[in-house]
């Protein structure tokens, strides 16, 4: 699937088909990357690529092992600013993950602080910042702003289309439908998501449609609405679930 370069302002995506992966800076400690995943980091000539936090952590530490010269004392000895935890290990440990054959390393972190790490193992083993490259993927809870809102209108122009076409609506019934999604769904979404807020943000089908039946399992049996209700927040759905084919 084909990779582009794209800007919004100073914030810098890559799009790999719909999906939305943005570059981390790390040099500056970011807050924000709760429920991230990352998606690829690049260390000169050398590529990652990983959707686990757990399994970039492992794979890094095995690359930097591999071009930096570390002493196994180095690395038991090693410790971060904000913790005491031991990072390296030469046994076997709850959480902890194998490097080579003599080597474990402690993945017992959040997103936030894998992040961290990710930065913290590049300065520990000497690796200037400048030459490393990081996208993450952000669910749309941990989207920027300015992000936020240019999709979110991309996304009620097209869907906007698809209603005319596809369905034959009128301009009026579009706007009726785009806000009871807004007003009624969106809280529903928040409710069975802490990553995603908006059904207008997904990247891609999958993740939407798992979230999208969600919702409508939750309409079937919401206590106090009509049946008739029911019926047309189900079409809404249906409708968002086509649009989300598309991509």
């Amino acid at each position: 699937m084909d990779e582009v370069i794209f800007n919004i302002g100073e914030i810098k995506l890559l799009l790999c088909g719909t999906r939305r992966y943005y570059e981390q800076d790390l040099t500056k400690r970011d807050f924000t990357t709760e429920n991230t995943t990352p998606y690829i980091l690049k260390i000169d000539d050398y590529t990652i690529q990983e959707n686990s936090w757990v399994e970039l952590l492992r794979n890094l530490a095995s690359y930097l092992l591999i071009i930096k010269n570390k002493s196994i004392e180095d690395l038991i000895a090693f410790r971060i600013n904000r913790s005491n935890a031991q990072i390296f290990s030469t046994v076997k440990k709850v959480n902890y993950k194998k490097v080579n054959d003599t080597i474990f390393i402690n993945c017992n972190h959040t997103a936030i602080h894998s992040c961290w790490l990710v930065e913290e193992l590049l300065s520990f083993f000497d690796v200037p910042i400048a030459t490393v490259s990081f996208f993450i993927h952000r669910p749309s809870a941990n989207e920027p702003e300015i992000a936020r809102k240019y999709f979110k209108e991309k996304a009620l122009t097209e869907f906007s289309t698809l209603l005319e076409i596809e369905y034959n609506k009128d301009l009026v019934r579009i706007t009726k439908i785009i806000n009871n999604i807004q007003h009624y769904m969106n809280p529903m979404l928040t409710k069975i998501s802490n990553s995603y807020d908006d059904l207008f943000l997904f990247d891609d089908y999958l993740t939407a449609s798992n979230y999208i039946n969600k919702i409508v399992e939750k309409i079937k049996t919401h206590p106090s609405m009509t049946e008739r209700n029911q019926l047309v927040f189900q079409n809404y759905a249906k409708y968002l679930l086509s649009f989300y084919k598309l991509y």
